[in-house]
């Protein structure tokens, strides 16, 4: 099984599609301070897309495939053919929005539009089924779960772990149509939940809480959506958990550490669903002394090496893994080219890689050393404006 992209895309099928999420505020008022200044002509328009080839690793032409306010953070469903796009800061009575796209070749067709529950949705998860959609709301503190119909479009929200909103949170809406007005609001983040997966048999659902510093275990019903906590684990050196990979194994789990830029190791226990911290690795070129917080992180296809990208040092962080108990150790470190990466992916042949820099405004492409795990820039650089998520989709 494939951790890197939908649970349906074939290793063996050499031409896939990659959707890249992006920022498309103008103003440059929801940017974050450190992206520098930005040029007021220089803007993204939505969701952008290209072809990459695996049995060559070239990339086709980048183009739009929808117009679509800051779609930043992307959620793929698990057959490969609708995406999500969680659109902070964009809100609608003071919450983000989830709004579904059908893949249509280069193109995507909205579905529907849902209210999130809360503010700064994050990257998520869709169950083997295509039945539910989890995700978490950082900036407000909650982990929700969406229904989704047949055709992938967003339903109801079925759960909701953490701070409640005032008001009531409506069903989906159709393509195009607002809401009145009437604004929810809701409490602090003491979690700050920033990532969430499925463990193998989706009994459980992991989320990585960075103001925590812990992962939490949540009990996960399928057929209901429903969510129950059932474990806290507390994570190393107040790393400050953000995102979450799975090994192919699905024994280990790595998480990005934001506080103390850093990788963690963990074991887990599907039968009593306990999670267990291995192992915490700092994620920095040696000699850097700025300030630095990892973003995403990456696992090999093949279980043997995972990478942290950075957000201010410029490189991507390598690191091997020992299938024999899952701990960790540094290779060297890839250079970005610019100070920040929010998102980075593995083909699914595990030759390549792909790196969104968002500050360089471009889309770089690696070639992945199967024997040392080092990467490469292959001199491929797709122009796009301040790409933040990276997804494979199945060619149509």
């Amino acid at each position: 099984m494939l951790v890197s992209g939908p649970r349906c895309l074939s290793a063996q099928a050499d031409v896939h599609r990659v959707l890249v999420g992006t920022f498309t505020d103008a103003l440059g008022e929801n940017v974050p301070t450190y992206f520098g200044k930005r040029d007021p002509g220089n803007t993204s328009r939505g969701l952008y897309t290209f072809t990459f080839d695996s049995a060559t690793g070239r990339a086709g032409d980048i183009s739009l495939a929808a117009e679509v306010s800051n779609p930043f953070n992307l959620i793929m469903h698990s057959n490969g053919r609708v995406l999500y796009a969680c659109r902070w800061p964009t809100q609608i009575d003071g919450q983000n929005i989830i709004t579904a796209f059908a893949v249509e070749g280069a193109q995507l067709r909205e579905l529907n539009t849902v209210r999130t529950g809360g503010r700064g949705t994050t990257v998520g998860v869709v169950d083997r089924a295509g039945r539910n959609l989890l995700t978490a709301n950082f900036i407000t503190g909650s982990i929700v779960c969406f229904r989704l119909n047949k055709d992938g479009s967003l339903g109801e929200r079925s759960a909701m772990i953490g701070n409640e909103p005032t008001g009531a949170v409506p069903n989906a809406l159709p393509p195009g149509q607002r809401p009145g007005t009437g604004a929810t609001e809701m409490g602090s983040a003491p979690g700050g939940p920033h990532g969430i997966v499925l463990s193998t048999t989706e009994r459980f659902a992991i989320a990585a809480e960075i103001s925590g510093n812990r992962c939490r275990v949540l009990r996960f019903d399928t057929d209901k959506g429903s969510l129950e906590t059932h474990q806290l684990a507390a994570d190393m050196h107040e790393a400050g958990p953000r995102h979450l990979a799975w090994h192919p194994s699905y024994r280990y789990l790595y998480t990005s550490g934001e506080k103390n830029s850093s990788i963690s190791a963990w074991s887990w226990n599907e039968s009593k669903g306990e999670l267990n911290v291995l192992q915490n690795l700092s994620t920095l070129p040696a000699g850097f002394t700025g300030s630095n917080a990892p973003a995403d992180i990456a696992m090999h296809p093949r279980g043997k090496f995972v990478y942290v990208t950075n957000r201010n040092s410029g490189a991507l962080a390598g690191f091997r893994i020992d299938q024999s108990n899952g701990k960790l150790s540094a290779v060297a470190q890839a250079a970005l080219g610019s100070p920040s990466s929010w998102s980075m992916l593995f083909d699914p042949s595990g030759k390549w890689a792909l790196a969104a820099a968002q500050i360089g405004d471009e889309v770089v492409v690696y070639s992945v050393d199967k024997n040392t795990g080092l990467l490469k820039q292959t001199g491929q650089k797709l122009k796009v404006t301040m790409p933040m998520c990276l997804r494979w989709a199945v060619m149509s």
